[in-house]
């Protein structure tokens, strides 16, 4: 028996002490006195129990040397790990005052975040302006632009300025509503008009609207700040495009000094004239 199959029986050896796939379990294995080997079940499950069996080792490692050291953690939830560059700023400064700081960055989707917010699994949400959030507190920490992305071939591309008439003559691709603000969708409603189907692309996230503008199918409006820079890929700025609002949503940082001095260092960083 080799070494790769000695490891596999050992996570399985593991992994068969989970509750849950001891009463789900399949005939994962053809055992003989001269040989084991997998079953078909037990291939397809195979990938998944690699996945499993690195996540045991990793929480289990955690704990074997442990320290006396105290880490303040704060957990934070976003949409869009774009927007995360933002925080670049404030956590360098944090870590002066605040060495043990130990920051965990979660990217959750829209219709989950706020309801880990609410149950406490996320200490605040870096996320923009929504009104689907007004039952919680918001800092705001600065205002992103809206700008065109294009392809760098593309004839808007040299233009220093695109307005909505520019938009009105060229493809467009659009983001799904629940990946943006509010306040981007509406701008980018607006541009729809009576387009033909043709002449839109819809896309399921953010993401793939760059992918498919930076291979030239179209144009699109987004915050600065969720452009992914990709090859090939340019930003103007919108004529008339209205800013969004990007900050903090949080339930209160009465008693969470840590809370507090994050949200005041960010704050501070990214909008010192903000009181």
């Amino acid at each position: 028996m080799g070494r790769d199959s000695m490891c596999w029986n050992s996570s399985m050896r593991r992994l068969c002490m989970v509750p849950w796939l001891t009463l789900t379990m399949m005939r994962l294995f053809h055992r003989s006195t001269h040989s084991v080997r997998l079953t078909d079940e037990g291939m397809l499950f195979l990938p998944d129990a690699r996945q499993i069996a690195a996540v045991s080792d990793r929480a289990r490692k955690r704990f074997v040397h442990r320290s006396s050291e105290t880490f303040e953690t704060l957990t934070v939830g976003c949409m869009h790990m774009q927007s995360m560059s933002l925080l670049t700023g404030p956590l360098a400064a944090m870590q002066k005052d605040h060495p043990a700081f130990h920051p965990q960055f979660h990217v959750v989707p829209f219709r989950h975040i706020y309801r880990l917010l609410e149950e406490g699994s996320l200490d605040l949400v870096a996320e923009f302006q929504n009104g689907a959030a007004s039952s919680f507190l918001y800092k705001e920490l600065t205002r992103s632009p809206m700008v065109c992305i294009c392809a760098e071939g593309h004839p808007l591309a040299k233009q220093a300025v695109v307005s909505p008439e520019d938009l009105r003559k060229v493809r467009l691709v659009v983001s799904d509503p629940s990946q943006v603000p509010p306040d981007v969708h509406h701008q980018q409603e607006a541009l729809l008009g009576d387009r033909m189907p043709a002449e839109l692309y819809f896309c399921d996230t953010v993401e793939a609207v760059a992918v498919l503008t930076a291979a030239g199918y179209g144009v699109s409006v987004l915050p600065s700040v969720l452009v992914p820079a990709l090859p090939g890929l340019r930003q103007i700025p919108l004529e008339g495009g209205q800013p969004v609002s990007f900050g903090f949503y949080y339930k209160s940082w009465k008693d969470r000094p840590l809370l507090k001095a994050f949200i005041t260092c960010a704050q501070q960083t990214l909008n010192p004239k903000k009181p």
